[in-house]
């Protein structure tokens, strides 16, 4: 039982949900038009990245009542919330 086994699996890959991502970049759009009407400023979101062997991680600070649309993965990933609430689309 001392064998070491190297498994190397397929990519698990995130199946499209077209209505989904439309209304994602509609909600993105309609950020950036209340943000241009109103001289808002970007929020400041502190981002720290963390390398290591064929691992990466990113921390960002979002204060609370922040709306925040990101990246549409395309592979599968995780996503750890230390403390607060949030909405995954």
């Amino acid at each position: 039982m001392n064998e070491i086994l190297t498994v190397a699996p397929k990519e698990p890959t995130i199946p499209r949900n077209d209505d989904v991502r439309r209304g994602i970049i509609r909600l993105e759009h309609q950020i950036n038009e209340y943000k241009a009407e109103h001289g808002l400023p970007d929020p400041d979101l502190p981002l720290w990245h963390a390398f290591a062997p064929g691992a990466y991680a990113r921390t960002i600070f979002i204060p609370a009542g922040t709306l925040v649309v990101g990246k549409i993965h395309k592979h599968a990933h995780l996503n750890i919330l230390i403390r607060g609430r949030v909405s995954v689309a």
